[in-house]
């Protein structure tokens, strides 16, 4: 707005700024009710859910605690430790940190900065877009209907628990930067836009090509045709050349590790995959089914644009306004956005109602790191956009071209702010909430690590392997790790490296001697947390009195430990290098086949005599080698290794293929050894009797002897239809 006042109005349109701020983030407030009602221990989360909520939490934290002490080892991350660049793992989500540094700085609480950074995301989305409809000479009501629209919209509501989707307060100001640097062709004006191109990229890769591409539709739609007052074609490439050399510099260091990581094979690309199927918007229900009406489950829930918006859109595309030549044009540009973006959102194949669209996205596919989004349904929020951008161009048309006074205007403008609060579902929308560990909330044994000297950290249990529940868990150790700051060989994140897998293997074994000396040679463990109340009671049995570890004090359920004797992490290189070749395992057992196979296998208690599908199921097994040759285990990533082999059979059908897993041995296992740890296999898909036979096997060729438990009932988990929440948050 500055930019198009004279020196005269600059202090009305101060003070106009200052009270679209205030209205934007009391409307924001208001839109989340209950949601925002305690801004220092809760913060909303997904249905039924809290480890994505406990992850954004800590990487906002990390980014801000990395910034400010050791910022070219970012990426290095204390979490699922020892491998490298563990913040790649997961969204950096570097354009946010403005916004939740200094409310982290004041307070020391993570939860309260991340729900402000939420709030002032929404509000500033909002008032950001308020700001480009006046910079294009909108009325205040139109632009007050675009932020609005912008702010509530049930697509952005939905998903405000994935902060990496929300922030779109970079994205109009840049527009407005652009405008002006095709006008007047101004290096400042190029900075400023490549600068906050750059941040806006800098919140989420999804957000980044979602933002280039309505960028490139409206560099499309305008910039061809504005030759200007500042020069010509070529002085404006120069612009564009120096505005893309900015949002480079801005953007690209960032983005090195997450190649390297795919290059590597560490982040999964999905060109392919079956959640590029699943995760798409192919019917006009993801857009026009009103969250008041219709109530969809969350895998094929919409991005509501809302009947309102879409009408004035509509108007913005039909009607002439005389006075201002270039909001045709600029229609037209986002309108070209919107349509780039839906049709990416339809996934690979393009189809759309029946209707076979172009394959941008199979096309866009080579771009580096756009294998790895996993989920174009999150183009629509390019809809979301783009449609509360035109309905404020159609607000403005039709109020320019109205006789209408000011009186009916106003009346008119407030009945069709109601009705799109109404029709978005205001009155029957609420927020799950998660509370989070703060202040004296916060574990004491948390704090005691805090204060002791630096060192790798283990929490007990460990390993996703144990299933959907230890996912939560584990996401909240990586949460708790803010207020010590500790390296740690758990976590959660969004591609876990193989490494970590090969500990938790390793983990399964402990408090064994040897497994905690692997685990040391690997990693350096220097310290160990029991949490009594999370382990079954056969792992408790088994934790009393720990081997080769210190007791440093008890925390009511809590115990930390000290390694007794520390070993130098000798191992490591092994351990991240998955391309390393021996004939040995890492502590020298051959890996030759072995000239004997015979094994002694148990169960450890009770045997195993009930599951329930698709869930893990925790197995506790002591092995003993009874033959002359030592059983290589501690291989990693290396199928010469002995392995547990877990088969499901039916008893009922014996026709299907039985369920069979293999899990590698935690370590070498010498000649008259025995060995107690933990499988956690995944129960069968379907339910019925089961003969469940724990065995061991190298190179295909299975052990004589095996652990045997018949009948397995396996039993059906009934899933419930995931919906919107609703009623109380």
């Amino acid at each position: 707005m500055l930019a198009r006042a004279g020196a005269a109005d600059r202090r009305a349109v101060l003070i106009e700024g200052a009270v679209v701020l205030a209205a934007a983030f009391l409307a924001t407030r208001i839109v989340f009710g209950a949601g925002l009602s305690d801004l220092w221990n809760q913060s909303i989360t997904q249905p039924r859910g809290g480890a994505d909520t406990h992850l954004i939490a800590w990487v906002l934290s990390w980014d801000t605690h990395a910034l400010t002490s050791a910022p070219l080892r970012l990426f290095e991350a204390n979490i699922l430790h020892p491998a490298h660049d563990t913040l790649a793992a997961a969204e950096h989500m570097l354009g946010y940190v403005p916004l939740f540094a200094p409310a982290y700085w004041l307070t020391g609480n993570p939860v309260f900065a991340l729900n402000w950074t939420l709030w002032a995301s929404f509000a500033l989305s909002g008032a950001a877009l308020y700001a480009l409809l006046r910079h294009w000479g909108c009325s205040r009501a139109a632009a007050g209907l675009a932020g609005l629209v912008m702010i509530a919209s049930p697509g952005k509501l939905d998903r405000a628990f994935m902060m990496q989707s929300i922030g779109w307060f970079y994205l109009p100001i840049a527009i407005i930067y652009f405008d002006r640097m095709i006008d007047r062709r101004r290096l400042g004006d190029a900075a400023a836009f490549g600068l906050l191109v750059g941040m806006q990229m800098l919140c989420s890769f999804y957000l980044a090509f979602i933002a280039l591409c309505l960028l490139a539709a409206y560099a499309l739609a305008l910039a061809p045709w504005n030759a200007g007052p500042g020069g010509g074609f070529i002085q404006l490439l120069s612009r564009v050349a120096v505005a893309a050399t900015v949002a480079a510099i801005v953007f690209v260091p960032t983005a090195l590790p997450y190649v390297s990581q795919i290059s590597g094979g560490r982040i999964r690309e999905h060109g392919q995959s079956d959640w590029l199927q699943t995760m798409t918007h192919r019917t006009w229900a993801e857009y026009l089914y009103s969250p008041a009406v219709f109530d969809l489950p969350v895998l094929s829930q919409g991005y509501y644009l809302g009947l309102l918006p879409v009408l004035f859109a509509v108007a913005a595309l039909a009607l002439r306004v005389p006075d201002d030549p270039l909001r045709r044009r600029r229609a037209f540009g986002v309108l070209l956005g919107l349509l780039l973006c839906g049709v990416l959102a339809t996934g690979l194949d393009g189809n759309f109602e029946g209707v076979w669209l172009p394959p941008l996205y199979e096309w866009l596919l080579s771009l580096p790191g756009f294998a790895s989004m996993r989920a174009p349904a999150r183009f629509a929020l390019g809809v979301v956009f783009a449609t509360a951008v035109l309905a404020g161009l159609g607000l403005h048309a039709i109020q320019t071209r109205s006789r209408a006074g000011n009186a009916i205007t106003a009346v008119a403008v407030a009945a069709a702010v109601v009705l799109t609060w109404l029709d978005f579902g205001f009155l029957d929308r609420s927020f799950a909430r998660l509370r989070l560990p703060t202040g004296s909330s916060v574990p004491p044994v948390y704090r005691a690590l805090a204060n002791l000297e630096p060192g790798p950290v283990l929490e007990i249990p460990a390993g996703l392997e144990r299933g959907i529940r230890q996912q939560r868990v584990e996401s909240l150790y990586v949460f708790l790790s803010t207020y010590h700051w500790q390296p740690i060989l758990n976590g959660f994140t969004g591609y876990v490296p193989p490494s970590t897998a090969e500990l938790m293997r390793i983990v399964q074994a402990l408090p064994d001697r040897r497994a905690l000396r692997a685990l040391q040679r690997l990693s350096g463990v220097r310290y160990v947390v029991v949490h009594d109340d999370r382990l079954r009671p056969a792992e408790l049995r088994r934790w009393e009195t720990p081997r080769g570890l210190t007791l440093i004090d008890r925390f009511g359920s809590d115990r930390l430990y000290q390694v007794e004797d520390p070993l130098a992490a000798d191992l490591m290189h092994g351990l991240l290098d998955p391309d390393l070749e021996s004939s040995t395992t890492l502590s020298g057992t051959s890996l030759a086949p072995l000239s004997s196979r015979a094994a002694q296998v148990e169960f450890v208690g009770t045997p195993p005599s009930a599951a329930s599908t698709r869930l893990t199921r925790a197995i506790d097994v002591e092995v003993r080698n009874p033959g002359p040759d030592a059983w290589p285990g501690l291989a990693p990533y290396d199928d010469r290794r002995v392995f547990f082999v877990v088969r499901w059979e039916s008893l009922a059908n014996p026709g299907p293929a039985p369920t069979v897993e293999q899990i590698p041995l935690p370590f070498d296992l010498a000649a008259g050894e025995s060995l107690r740890t933990t499988l956690h296999p995944r129960a069968p898909r379907f339910d019925g009797e089961y003969e469940l036979t724990v065995g061991l096997v190298q190179r295909d060729r299975p052990f004589d002897g095996a652990a045997v438990a018949s009948p397995v009932s396996v039993e059906r988990i009934r899933a419930r239809r995931k919906r919107r929440p609703r009623g109380k948050s």
